[in-house]
């Protein structure tokens, strides 16, 4: 998979990972399969066509199909461990935006789960009942030809073979690279939708802490919705970890417009967690929401 994920660290900020989708290089091999299939002979047949175009492409089959299940063995294999290091700061009559998938908020803080809203599903499986679909996706409208050049070592010499390979690598961004579009592309304005009774409960907010959120762009929506329905009342305690995730979170400030106020929040059981104090109120009152509770690795 990271052969055609291109990304510095796939595994640390996954989603963001996806839409890096390495498109270039499986449309250069189009060429290479059509000979392979000897699609270019003139008694060739059209399943010759189409076979050299799948093959070619068909890295993107195996990671719309593969990877889904992948992860959702992987998250249902996660276990909670014994360490409870938010158990003086979470509350029970709190509301609770979590992202991570794991229902590791009822086992760890008995949070009840008529409190916690799993944005992008749960892992944990109730009798009788469906399992949630683990929702994964990057930003919308990603161009994944950004500065593609087809290798000119791999293209035939003549202009009608070259003609033909164009028209092939066509077919497959129309048919394959679509594919992955529409499977990986997560929708969060529908999300925000379809659970609008919970965003709605942001105009009661007088606290909001976001502990363990990357703040990748693709769940921006969200938060956007929030503060604009709480209008300004909230004071927002943001956890970070790092001076990369410090930028990361002054580019959020400012994009929710949030004035920003530093203010001591020490928490030893925190360990290496910190937190920056947003208040668009001057000051803090009682905590009322907490999003993706838990720190990342």
């Amino acid at each position: 998979m990271e052969t055609y994920l291109k990304s510095d660290d796939l595994w640390y900020n996954f989603e963001e990972s996806l839409a890096h989708l390495d498109a270039g290089s499986m449309l250069d091999m189009v060429g290479t399969y059509l000979d392979i299939f000897d699609a270019y002979d003139e008694d060739a047949q059209a399943a010759d066509y189409f076979a050299a175009i799948d093959t070619a492409m068909e890295p993107i089959y195996t990671i719309t199909n593969e990877l889904p299940k992948r992860f959702r063995k992987w998250v249902e294999g996660l276990t909670a461990g014994d360490e409870r290091p938010l158990i003086h700061l979470l509350s029970k009559d709190s509301q609770y935006l979590n992202f991570n998938y794991t229902d590791f908020p009822e086992l760890l803080y008995n949070i009840p789960a008529k409190n916690i809203k799993y944005i992008h599903g749960c892992r944990k499986k109730v009798k009788w009942q469906p399992c949630d679909e683990l929702i994964l996706g990057h930003v919308p409208d990603v161009d994944y030809f950004e500065n593609y050049e087809p290798d000119k070592d791999l293209m035939p010499k003549s202009k009608g073979e070259i003609a033909f390979v164009e028209m092939a690598m066509e077919q497959g961004v129309d048919q394959w690279v679509n594919y992955y579009e529409e499977r990986f592309t997560k929708n969060t304005y529908e999300i925000i939708d379809n659970n609008i009774e919970f965003f709605d409960k942001a105009k009661l907010y007088e606290d909001i802490y976001v502990i363990g959120h990357s703040l990748s762009e693709v769940d921006y929506p969200y938060f956007i919705k929030i503060a604009e329905i709480n209008q300004g009342k909230a004071s927002w305690h943001l956890g970070y970890h790092s001076l990369d995730d410090m930028n990361r979170l002054i580019e959020f400030v400012n994009l929710l417009n949030i004035k920003p106020c530093f203010m001591p929040f020490t928490l030893s059981i925190l360990k290496s967690v910190r937190f920056y104090s947003v208040c668009m109120n001057g000051k803090c009152r009682n905590r009322n929401l907490f999003v993706k509770i838990y720190k990342r690795a």
